[in-house]
């Protein structure tokens, strides 16, 4: 009993020690007040510690609050995934769609947006750790002559965001033959980018290192991502990341309603699938946006996907679940460079915060113009947790991850 009440009260204030912001920067600690009062406290007295029935509470009490049809706070829908050493746990909160009364569950599918990077870089490690690849590898070994990029550029590079490229190819905007609208310009510019566009830019000396050396600052890079996945699809001869992913990476954890945005697969989950939404500050009300199209680029943030499957993901990573890709997954969380952030790592297409108990957390973030979502775990105690949005740019889910994830552990340790 005096262990319980020490474990429930140590969770109160907790520092969480890292944050991140935009597409995966870190920024200082910020305090988070325990969310459980002494009435929780005294319901789970007589309950184990830790328990799926408190984490199914705890998350339920936290995420509840930020989902509603009209508000700044507010997303239509969420889902949490969250896998410890107890079990996995996806849980579904708000509908699929403002307009039809189809609840959100663990396996809803999302936008996942830059999520999709973690991919990439585990199709990647896995090649490092069979052999197949390695990471001083020329990009250009393995792009095709019309498609060669600087010469100094490794697949290291790449992953890790230290290619010096810019974010996007130069002529994504002024690419001649595209038809739409100026919004959708605005909100998914890499919409229908194909490979002729790519080799253009190639040519055109628009996708060049424009901000230092290959090697030398951390850099952050759709476009070196969506290069990677290139890359990868010629030396495992696939001809789009579709194949490749499925092949390497979803058919082997047996995530189903994993893909691209593809027009099969999206119409055989239509069923289940969230629409993502904007919020407008003057009518207070979320109007409906497409899934991000990324064109060739789709290894940078084309990828959709659902609690369910991301928790097969999770464990994983954290060697939880054991599995195929347990070589890979050590790979990937390798440390490659260090990020513009005081004490913050890269490593294959995600950052890594040391903290001052000597554990890892490992997050990348995703975003989309109606999609927002979040991953995160740990080494010690082995935490996985996601959490995805269908409102883009809902900036409550990076603080929301951040108290979820220092509870669950502190609870975890002192247990």
């Amino acid at each position: 009993m005096i262990k319980l009440i020490k474990t429930i009260a140590a969770m109160a204030g907790f520092l969480i020690v890292f944050n991140f912001i935009g597409i995966g920067h870190a920024q200082p600690p910020e305090i988070y007040e325990n969310p459980w009062n002494k009435g929780n406290m005294r319901r789970y007295m007589d309950k184990p510690i830790p328990s799926n029935e408190l984490f199914t509470n705890l998350i339920i009490h936290n995420v509840e609050p930020h989902v509603g049809k009209y508000g700044q706070d507010k997303s239509p829908g969420i889902a949490v995934g969250l896998v410890t050493r107890e079990s996995d746990i996806a849980l579904g909160f708000g509908q699929v769609n403002i307009g039809l009364p189809i609840p959100i569950d663990g396996n809803t599918i999302f936008g996942i947006g830059s999520i999709s990077k973690l991919f990439t870089g585990l199709i990647l490690a896995n090649g490092i750790a069979h052999g197949e690849l390695s990471l001083s590898d020329k990009a250009n070994k393995w792009l095709k002559k019309d498609m060669q990029i600087d010469d100094r550029i490794t697949l290291r590079h790449l992953v890790s965001h230290y290619s010096g490229l810019p974010n996007f190819p130069g002529n994504i905007i002024s690419r001649k033959g595209v038809s739409w609208d100026k919004e959708t310009a605005e909100l998914m510019p890499a919409k229908d980018y194909t490979r002729q566009n790519l080799t253009d830019c190639i040519k055109q000396h628009l996708c060049n290192p424009d901000q230092g050396v290959p090697g030398k600052k951390y850099i952050y890079s759709n476009l070196g991502i969506g290069l990677l996945s290139i890359v990868l699809q010629n030396r495992y001869s696939f001809s789009d990341f579709e194949t490749l992913n499925r092949e390497k990476i979803t058919n082997v954890l047996n995530m189903k309603r994993t893909a691209t945005n593809i027009p099969d697969f999206i119409r055989r989950n239509k069923s289940n699938m969230a629409q993502g939404y904007q919020y407008d500050d003057q009518s207070n009300r979320f109007k409906p946006v497409d899934l991000s199209d990324m064109g060739v680029l789709a290894g940078a943030g084309e990828l959709v996907s659902c609690a369910n499957d991301m928790n097969l993901l999770m464990g994983q990573l954290i060697g939880l679940r054991p599995g195929p890709l347990d070589m890979a997954a050590r790979e990937a969380q390798r440390e490659l460079g260090d990020v513009e952030i005081e004490g913050t790592k890269v490593a294959y297409a995600h950052q890594i915060k040391h903290i001052r108990s000597g554990a890892e957390i490992h997050f990348k973030t995703g975003g989309t113009p109606g999609f927002t979502g979040i991953v995160m775990w740990r080494d010690n105690p082995k935490v996985g947790l996601v959490i995805l949005s269908n409102r883009g740019r809902f900036k409550i889910l990076k603080p929301l991850s951040q108290k979820l994830m220092g509870t669950i552990s502190q609870m975890l340790i002192k247990t």
